[in-house]
């Protein structure tokens, strides 16, 4: 039952989204430079690389959290979950170091002629923090995902990003700021994760709390 109602709901989700961005894509392009989605992927796809930090670990823990949710092991559920806090928020550490020490490469990535290297600057940070804050608050997720539960973020992101839709419809038509486009992508994103984490806390709290040394980081077992 869970696992139909989150398929259900993920489809459901990525119609709507596909629909509106199609749209605001097509308005994104008769408003903007197409310069701002080469910088936009070029910069996503450096984070992303970024973000793969935690070397599969995440995975593993995945795969070890649905075990011990499916035999009731409270114990090892609180171990799992204190090491998947560790692990994504030394990613984000990680991310936002790297991505600040890229800064001064970006002449080096961007072929094109740049007027204005602060504005590229600008939308570069903008989808940094982004980023780091995705990273940090994304393990809530997989907690979801082991039990279950994952059509509870799914809802909560589909109409975050759906509210997004609509704001950055206003702000291509009324202000023209690709800045202020992409910073209300960022800023619903980091709204939707931190909402899900505290529904997450909330609805499983006797599991947080727990702790984990230094050695399971390095060898999860």
């Amino acid at each position: 039952k869970n696992t139909l109602r989150n398929t259900l709901v993920s489809v459901i989700g990525s119609i709507l989204i596909f629909v509106f961005g199609i749209a605001l894509r097509s308005l994104f392009l008769r408003k903007f430079d197409i310069t701002y989605l080469g910088y936009e992927g070029l910069f996503s796809n450096l984070f992303s690389v970024l973000a793969t930090f935690d070397l599969g670990a995440g995975a593993l823990l995945l795969y070890k959290l649905y075990r011990s949710i499916a035999i009731g092991n409270e114990i090892e559920i609180r171990r799992l979950i204190a090491m998947f806090a560790h692990i994504y928020r030394l990613v984000a550490l990680i991310t936002i170091v790297f991505g600040l020490l890229a800064i001064p490469l970006l002449p080096y990535l961007i072929q094109d002629k740049v007027t204005n290297w602060r504005y590229v600057h600008m939308i570069y940070l903008v989808q940094l923090f982004g980023t780091v804050g995705s990273v940090y608050f994304s393990y809530y997720r997989l907690i979801l995902e082991a039990n279950q539960r994952l059509s509870d973020a799914v809802k909560i992101e589909v109409a975050f990003r759906i509210a997004s839709q609509f704001i950055k419809f206003f702000f291509i038509l009324y202000t023209k700021s690709y800045l202020l486009y992409l910073a209300a992508t960022m800023l619903s994103n980091m709204l939707a994760m931190i909402l899900i984490a505290i529904r997450t806390r909330r609805r499983y709290s006797p599991f947080f709390g727990g702790t984990c040394a230094l050695a399971d980081l390095v060898s999860p077992s």
